[in-house]
């Protein structure tokens, strides 16, 4: 939708995705939830699986930069920090990694100028989010969670500092017992662990494997707070109301919040 009204007007639609999470964060601040796993920055293709599908804003590279930038403002003027996920793009990516492990065999040329394009641009946002995918001429032999070669390239040549946490070590595209999955993640060099099954057994092995947060991590957390802006809070009908103006204007189309 966000995407569909950058196509006519690029303003409109950062305004829009603005308010949008904006409302987001209100929402989650409220009920005490400060992080969000969002926005999802993947450039959309003819390869795309429909697991990323409509979550993704657009095949236009500069357009999803431009509103992931809008969604993770409206984020944090609300108190919220955002997760850019999935770096360092899942667009290209033909299987769903909760059930596999997907192949990119495209060229890191043509990578960087489209999928990666957007990390690099957000790349001032404390947090990014990593895909369990295999890119073929980054690391062939391992995916971009458990790659140190993938690590050093996000740092180096996408040029992000912030925060890296994995996508969920539940997925099926990574492969292992937890324990080893872990192992794996920390020797590449990434900083938190993603785990979501809700099974205790598995959380405590989780718990016991993973080492303490070290002090270069807290030091981007707190700085990551200090990003937020928590007196920005806007009003709920004000911005609904300007959203469905510009859908209506654009797509003749009224959203329904709920």
């Amino acid at each position: 939708m966000f995407g569909d009204v950058a196509n006519f007007s690029i303003v409109d639609a950062q305004r829009a995705v603005y308010l949008n999470y904006s409302l987001i964060g209100k929402g989650l601040i409220n009920v005490g939830i400060n992080v969000n796993c969002a926005p999802c920055v993947d450039v959309l293709s003819k390869e795309t699986n429909e697991i990323i599908g409509d979550r993704a804003f657009s095949n236009d590279e500069l357009i999803v930069s431009k509103l992931g930038e809008s969604a993770c403002e409206g984020l944090m003027n609300n108190g919220v920090i955002p997760i850019i996920k999935h770096i360092p793009g899942h667009g290209k990516a033909n299987a769903d990694s909760h059930i596999s492990l997907p192949l990119v065999n495209n060229s890191l040329k043509e990578l960087e100028k489209k999928d990666f394009y957007p990390f690099k641009y957000l790349s001032k946002y404390p947090m990014a989010m990593t895909a369990h995918i295999t890119y073929s001429n980054i690391d062939a032999m391992n995916p971009i969670t458990t790659s140190k070669k993938a690590y050093n390239y996000i740092r180096n040549k996408i040029k992000y500092n912030g925060i890296l946490v994995t996508d969920d070590i539940c997925m099926r595209a990574l492969s292992g017992s937890i324990k080893s999955k872990i192992e794996n993640i920390n020797n590449a060099g990434y900083n938190l662990i993603l785990h979501c099954s809700g099974k205790e057994n598995e959380l405590k092995e989780v718990l016991e494997c993973s080492p303490i947060v070290d002090d270069d991590i807290l030091k981007k957390w707190f700085n990551a707070l200090k990003m937020l802006k928590l007196n920005k809070s806007i009003n709920t009908n004000y911005a609904i109301n300007e959203i469905n103006r510009i859908f209506n204007k654009y797509l003749k189309f009224k959203w329904d919040f709920q």
